[in-house]
């Protein structure tokens, strides 16, 4: 259980550090916000043209569901991509690294 500590606190670190990751780990509460205002006033402004509200829940569905995993699996890979960069993820053991 420390060690998950401990990494759950250095993520946070490096997610406080750069601004996309922020970005990215606060998205989906703008997404749900765009969403809870933006849907109704999509629908009422097609209101004569296309009825969206069957289509309510598949919209939901595609933000909840698709979407959210998908920038919690953006935010895993660019703080990899970071840690590559900075070499903490190299380990050759007791032989010199390449």
């Amino acid at each position: 259980m420390g060690a998950l500590r401990a990494l759950t606190a250095s993520d946070l670190k490096n997610i406080s550090r750069d601004s996309l990751l922020k970005f990215l780990f606060f998205y989906p509460m703008i997404l749900v916000l765009a969403m809870r205002w933006l849907v109704p006033w999509i629908t009422d402004a097609l209101a004569g043209r296309l009825d969206l509200h069957p289509y309510w829940p598949l919209i939901v569905a595609f933000i909840g569901i698709l979407t959210t995993p998908a920038l919690a699996g953006y935010v895993i890979g660019f703080m990899l991509l970071d840690e590559r960069d900075a070499g903490a993820l190299t380990h050759c053991g007791s032989r010199p690294c390449p």
